[in-house]
């Protein structure tokens, strides 16, 4: 069931699926590095307004669904996160990691659970952080 969300002059239902993952896509996202992204996305999106759905980490790129307030344009919120969250990533023999450049961003219509079903089954063979 869509849930809609109040603002100060407006009623919204901004839902997105986000991905994106580090440099290199290198695997770097287990265990304790993992839960720690996990940890930092969820308090980036809250002191944001954001308004998380879903969230899995994987091995080596990270799923979200969320409600973004329409006071903050998608780039801004994926900056955000990625930017609240990079610290976390620790460093290898090269130096310290980041997240790539770029994402994936899609809105998420009626059939939520279609996506969110998508989101909390991947890597069923790796270890995997959920809020389910």
């Amino acid at each position: 069931m869509i849930q809609l969300q109040k603002g100060a002059h407006c009623v919204y239902q901004l839902e997105y699926h986000l991905v994106w993952c580090p440099h290199w896509r290198e695997a770097c996202l287990t265990e304790k590095i993992g839960t720690t992204v996990y940890r930092e996305i969820l308090s980036a999106c809250r002191n944001n307004q954001m308004i998380v759905q879903q969230l899995n980490v994987q091995s080596d790129h990270v799923h979200l669904c969320v409600v973004i307030p329409p006071s903050l344009c998608v780039s801004d919120a994926i900056g955000l996160i990625k930017s609240k969250s990079s610290w976390a990533l620790g460093s290898n023999r090269f130096g310290k990691r980041s997240w790539s450049r770029g994402y994936f961003a899609s809105s998420v219509g009626i059939d939520d659970e279609t996506v969110k079903k998508y989101i909390s089954t991947q890597g069923r063979r790796e270890t995997m952080y959920s809020n389910s």
